[in-house]
């Protein structure tokens, strides 16, 4: 039995090519990168040291961005929410392709699948979801979180200026 050039056997996931590695590996950076700007703007809009929040997951990280946006003016928080709710799909997306197992990872199609938790099946009996992407849909995927990541940069660049006086 062989391996690849970074030891796994080939026995593991059959023959995978290359360019399906290389999209996984950049749905993971830019996602990794949201998640740090998301950190990022949480510490602007709550005017805290990174450390209070540093290590919470994206979705608490979201949640508490949107708690606090009443204290920004209505059009800053509607923009904010608007993005917020983009970068929370981008993560959910990027949770399923990251979790999934895929036993058919093709250049131009890919099926995978993933366990799920009880409260996020489709039906009661089913604990498993698949998902079958293509290359244009993964990069779609990692284009429209890297164009995220620079919302979410200049959120966080407009927070300040946008900040109600405190009552």
């Amino acid at each position: 039995m062989g391996e690849d050039a970074y030891g796994i056997p080939d026995n593991m996931f059959g023959h995978v090519p290359e360019i399906f590695f290389a999209r996984l590996g950049r749905v993971v950076m830019v996602a990794s990168m949201l998640e740090l700007r998301l950190l990022d703007l949480l510490t602007e809009l709550d005017q805290a040291p990174q450390d209070k929040h540093a290590g919470k997951s994206a979705a608490t990280l979201i949640e508490a961005c949107r708690v606090l946006l009443d204290r920004y003016d209505p059009f800053f928080a509607e923009s904010a929410t608007g993005t917020l709710e983009k970068a929370q799909q981008a993560l959910h997306n990027r949770n399923a392709v990251v979790h999934s197992l895929w036993p058919d990872p093709g250049i131009d199609s890919a099926y995978g699948w993933r366990p799920v938790p009880k409260n996020r099946r489709d039906s009661p009996g089913q604990p498993y979801k698949s998902i079958t992407l293509n290359g244009l849909q993964l990069r779609h995927l990692i284009a429209s979180t890297a164009e995220l990541v620079h919302h979410v940069d200049r959120l966080r660049e407009r927070a300040a200026p946008a900040r109600l006086a405190a009552p």
